[in-house]
Order: structure tokens, then sequence, then C-alpha cells
């Protein structure tokens, strides 16, 4: 599957006041945001209209205009709680009535803790032109059920990692106005998983695993507007 979007169309900044607009392919709750540690600090909000290299991930224009060099490099721990109960779940075999699914009816915390790590590095070629590199996972994490419960038909084990490059160039076209725009490179491994139902249910259940993995790419693209930064 190809990965293209684009994270920041235009994004606006000043001192006293920020928007910004933004969109984000997201693919269920694999979606992980918990791309910048600053981010994090103030729930991810106006990460489009902010500048720098914390922010070259939702917007590579983020670096326009900037001086010297800048690197960031920051460590998430995710802990995702939540339970799945059953409430009437039934199974239709052929030729027989309705039955309930067998198995345990509930599912404690399924999806499993992760660590996220994520960094990127930007440096001003020009008073205008900056070159920056963001590394990062949008899209990880694993859910895990026993072979035991009544949600064994639809998920056994379910796992997602990504890998996400992402090169970007940004020019300020004017001290208050700056464009950027890079590719996205993005390695991906993915396994599912689950049983399935014999026809007789005094037979064992059945099992079956996809797996898959490769490189794709997509591009992303952004605009700011925002006080001067260079002179």
């Amino acid at each position: 599957m190809s990965i293209v979007s684009m994270r920041a169309f235009f994004a606006a900044s000043m001192p006293l006041l920020a928007a910004g607009i933004a969109t984000s392919t997201n693919a269920a709750a694999f979606y992980l945001q918990e791309q910048s540690v600053r981010g994090a600090g103030r729930a991810f909000s106006g990460e489009v209209a902010d500048q720098g290299a914390a922010s070259l991930w939702w917007n590579p224009a983020a670096i326009g205009g900037m001086t010297g060099g800048e690197a960031v490099l920051g460590v998430s721990h995710i802990m995702p709680r939540g339970d799945v109960h059953n409430n009437g779940t039934l199974i239709v075999r052929p030729g027989q009535a309705p039955a309930p699914v067998s198995g345990d009816p509930d599912a404690h915390n399924p999806i499993n803790n992760g660590t996220l790590p994520s960094g990127a590095v930007a440096y001003a070629l020009t008073p205008r032109l900056s070159l920056g590199l963001a590394v990062g996972a949008p899209y990880s994490f694993t859910t895990n059920y026993k072979g035991n419960s009544w949600v064994r038909y639809t998920a056994d084990k379910t796992s997602l990692r990504t890998i996400d490059i992402q090169p970007s160039l940004a020019f300020a076209i004017t001290p208050e106005i700056s464009i950027g725009a890079g590719p996205n490179i993005e390695y991906t491994k993915a396994s599912l998983s689950n049983f399935l139902p014999n026809l007789s249910p005094l037979l064992p259940d059945g099992h079956q695993t996809l797996k898959g993995n490769g490189w794709d790419w997509g591009w992303t693209a952004g605009a700011q507007f925002a006080g001067a930064r260079f002179r």
C-alpha cells in the first residue's frame, strides 16, 4: 500500500496566536502521534505551526529560515489500558442453530505496552535554505489475545511495526513565509493471525497467519507563516 499524504498544508503562527490545518492518515488504534516529546508535553497542540526540528515530522516548513543546527531525540513509553467483554456474541455453523461463542468472555489489556523512540536533525545551509531529517514510527503496536478468548475468531495476535525516514528541504521565501517538502521512506512489517471455527464444535479450531513486510514511499509538503526568522 502506498503511503502518500500531506500532513501539513498550511500553518500560521504569531506570538499570541497560532492556527494550523493538517491532515494525518490513521490506521485505527495503531497510529502513534508521539513523534515529539515536546509535543507530548502540550498534548500535540499546534505542532504544524511551531518551528524547529521537533516539529519537522509534522511540517517540513518548520525549519525554514532557521540559523545554525538543531537536533532532538525523544523516547515515549506508551501503556494502553482497556478491557474487551463478550455481550452475547453468537456463532452460526452450516445447518446448525446459532450458538454462543465459547471461550473466556473477558480480555484484559489486550494491547501490549511499547516504547517509541523518535528524533530529528536540521541544519541551515544558508539563511533561507535548511536541510532536515526526521525518523519515527508512526504506525506500530501489538494486540495479543489468549488462544481461548472469545475474540479468537477475529484476532489472535496482530503486530504492526513501521520505520519512517523523512529527509526534508525548507526554504524561507520571505522572513515570514516558509515552504518545505520531502519524501517519506517507510518500512513496514505486519502480522495478523486468528483462529477458524471448525464445522463441528466438537473438533478443534483451525488457525491462520498472514505476514508481510517491505519498503514504500510517499511525500510530505507544508507551508508556514510566522514572525521574522532571519535578517
